[in-house]
């Protein structure tokens, strides 16, 4: 397919060490990937080279090379996060719980101070001149969580429902799970509406985005309703993350997408060069990058940047 001189090719990163900023940036520029989403935070919590000074130098190398920085934001996942800060969250019964009560490495988002902590973040990263705010894990861990008391009060307020046995009449096929998914859904989509606001109240021209699962189970599984996100205007363009083995596979994950969608621009495909569940060689890659330009997407984004990438960067030159 012929190639559109305005293509959007992206690359999700791990922090970049600042001594390999410019040169990393120069690289990818001259293959025409010019939109980075880097990891500045998790929880709610600044990454070091997303504070000040570092951060004012990572914007001036992206500047220097025609790069528009996105700060990738981890939301509700504690992935990556001390033992210490996760025992500090414990103690304010602030993390998440599976329907056996057992307590996971997520912050809950029925608790307002997480709310607000990962808003002040994004809002603070708008404020110091990212092009974008790439949200992440804005999800639940699939249909593990949540179901703190929190949670339960907060649908105990929506339903008529007496004597609640929680969590069981909220459990995928039991009597309240058809009122308990658009709940959980509704939660979600609160919050990326509030951080949107958030963010564009700072600076209208910053981009909010987020990776997201594909359909149907960024829904179903995950109260993911991302196209509901677009339809809103909550985020500016959805990433899903099509991380396929096959051409055949990847093009009808998109098409799925592409249909659920308002407008084929707000849909930029995530192509797994490197994820956990796909790892592709040089051919499957052409074909996936050939699958997107055959559709009316604006590009594509690759996960994730790291020495396999180099030998795709040719393809794009084609």
């Amino acid at each position: 397919p012929p190639v559109s001189e305005n293509e959007i090719r992206a690359v999700w990163t791990h922090p970049i060490r600042a001594g390999a900023r410019p040169e990393t940036f120069r690289r990818l520029a001259e293959h025409g990937i010019r939109t980075v989403f880097e990891h500045m935070a998790t929880g709610g919590r600044l990454l070091d080279g997303a504070r000040e000074k570092p951060l004012a130098a990572a914007l001036a190398d992206a500047r220097a090379a025609g790069i528009q920085l996105h700060a990738w934001c981890i939301a509700w996942s504690l992935q990556d996060g001390s033992a210490e800060e996760i025992a500090a969250l414990r103690a304010q019964n602030r993390l998440m719980r599976d329907a056996a009560g057992n307590e996971l490495p997520w912050l809950c988002p029925a608790h307002p101070e997480n709310r607000q902590l990962l808003i002040e973040a994004c809002a603070d990263l708008a404020r110091r001149g990212v092009a974008g705010i790439h949200l992440d894990y804005v999800r639940y861990p699939a249909r593990d969580g949540c179901y703190c008391l929190r949670h339960r009060f907060a649908f105990e307020g929506t339903t008529t429902a007496f004597h609640l046995n929680w969590p069981a009449d909220v459990l995928p096929g039991a009597p309240l799970a058809a009122e308990f998914d658009p709940f959980r859904r509704d939660e979600m989509t609160s919050f990326v509406a509030e951080l949107a606001a958030a963010v564009r109240a700072i600076n209208p021209a910053v981009q909010v985005s987020a990776a997201v699962f594909p359909l149907p189970e960024a829904v179903e599984q995950y109260g993911q309703d991302w196209p509901a996100w677009l339809r809103a205007g909550h985020l500016d363009f959805a990433a899903p993350m099509l991380y396929e083995p096959t051409a055949s596979r990847f093009a009808d994950r998109l098409d799925a997408c592409l249909a659920a969608a308002p407008a084929p621009v707000k849909i930029l495909p995530g192509i797994g060069t490197s994820a956990d569940t796909t790892q592709l060689d040089a051919l499957a890659a052409a074909e996936q990058i050939a699958a997107a330009r055959a559709r009316p997407t604006p590009g594509f984004a690759f996960f994730h940047l790291d020495a396999q990438l180099d030998q795709f960067l040719p393809l794009l030159d084609r």
